[in-house]
């Protein structure tokens, strides 16, 4: 049977996604847009927070989650700029897959 309800663990990484969104990509959205610019701060913060590399293997320097938690980490992600979400989801389902 298939479990709907998020773990304590898929929870709080939600909620870890949605304040990094709320506190650092909304903040920068439309000037970002405005100045038409890739803003690789940014990046580098997501990359700090191991979004890049959620699904990639602890020995391989990722964080190892599954596959529902990086969804919420994209979810997140992309409800506050989908140009960021675009950025975490090609990084870590083309570049990290590969």
């Amino acid at each position: 049977m298939i479990e709907f309800e998020l773990t304590d663990e898929q929870k709080l990484i939600s909620d870890t996604a949605r304040e990094f969104a709320d506190g650092e990509i909304i903040p920068r959205v439309r000037d970002n847009d405005r100045n038409e610019h890739f803003d690789l701060e940014l990046v580098k913060k997501i990359a700090d927070m191991g979004f890049l590399g959620a699904i990639v293997s602890e020995e391989y320097g990722g964080r190892g989650l599954d596959y529902r938690s990086y969804g919420l980490i994209v979810e997140e992600i992309g409800r506050a700029d989908s140009s960021a979400r675009t950025v975490v989801s090609v990084q870590t389902s083309l570049v990290c897959s590969s």
